[in-house]
């Protein structure tokens, strides 16, 4: 899914090129950022674009997930494109973060260094959403930071959006399964928060978290996903 219009597109005034932007990251970034008054050169990306290869980059390898997400702190500005950019944007930026949470080590850096509950909460929004695409990326980030307990914990506000996922959809698309058994996963993960006294700590007091589960409806589609032989609902 790349930028539209980017093999036309010839060196702009000041000799920038786009292919040496897009294979050098302190520039993606602060294209990313997309703040010209804090920028050292023309910006020359829109946001997405940026966000679309630095996506690129992550794929590449584990160093550059490292590098993008502390090195270059890219994080914050992927979860502004998440929570207000236009359709293509947000592909891109929650595709970027997908395979950040890859590392394990910055799943929990994923939510730290943008805003907490409200990042989660716009990552959600994308999975109430009609871009099958998107829907599939959003919901195997939040399965992949989910193996945080203390993130996992956090989803108590959002089992609606998630319960719903796990219904059969119209969809020809086959990836939309996939969407289907990450939602599965999540609950799994937030169902283990029984499990553990530091977790229920953080939950409001009297919380049973499987008897939740139950109220709001998660068990009939779960037991429709275990029929089909999905492992993520066993």
């Amino acid at each position: 899914m790349a930028p539209k219009g980017k093999k036309d597109k010839s060196k702009d005034d000041k000799g920038d090129n786009s292919d040496d932007i897009s294979n050098n990251l302190n520039l993606l970034a602060e294209n990313l950022c997309g703040n010209q008054s804090l920028a050292k050169q023309q910006l020359t990306l829109t946001r997405g674009e940026a966000a679309y290869y630095v996506w690129r980059h992550a794929i590449s390898s584990e160093g550059k997930r490292q590098e993008i997400a502390k090195k270059f702190t890219c994080i914050p500005y992927l979860l502004q494109l998440v929570g207000g950019g236009d359709t293509f944007s947000q592909h891109v930026a929650i595709g970027c973060l997908q395979f950040l949470a890859h590392s394990e080590d910055l799943r929990e850096l994923i939510i730290t260094r943008g805003y907490g509950d409200k990042s989660l909460g716009n990552v959600v929004k994308l999975l109430e959403g009609d871009h099958d695409r998107t829907k599939v990326r959003s919901a195997a980030l939040l399965y992949q930071v989910c193996q945080v307990p203390e993130i996992a914990v956090l989803m108590r506000d959002y089992l609606p959006a998630i319960i719903s996922c796990l219904e059969p959809t119209e969809s020809q698309w086959a990836g939309s399964e996939d969407t289907r058994a990450f939602a599965a996963g999540i609950l799994r993960s937030f169902s283990h928060c029984d499990f553990s006294p530091e977790l229920v700590n953080l939950l409001p007091e009297g919380t049973n978290v499987r008897a939740q589960l139950l109220e709001e409806g998660a068990l009939p589609p779960i037991l429709n996903l275990m029929i089909t032989g999905n492992p993520m609902a066993q």
